[in-house]
């Protein structure tokens, strides 16, 4: 697993949307990109 930080302008974004929460999860298949879960929450 890798963590990354968000960039600033995502965080604009976000909070733009009234969003305060989120999480990504990406799902691999053989080291490829298969599919992306996102989450988010206004609290």
């Amino acid at each position: 697993s890798t963590l990354r930080s968000v960039s600033p302008v995502h965080c604009e974004y976000l909070k733009n949307m009234g969003v305060r929460s989120s999480m990504s999860i990406s799902l691999l298949d053989g080291g490829e990109l298969w599919g992306l879960i996102t989450c988010s929450h206004p609290e």
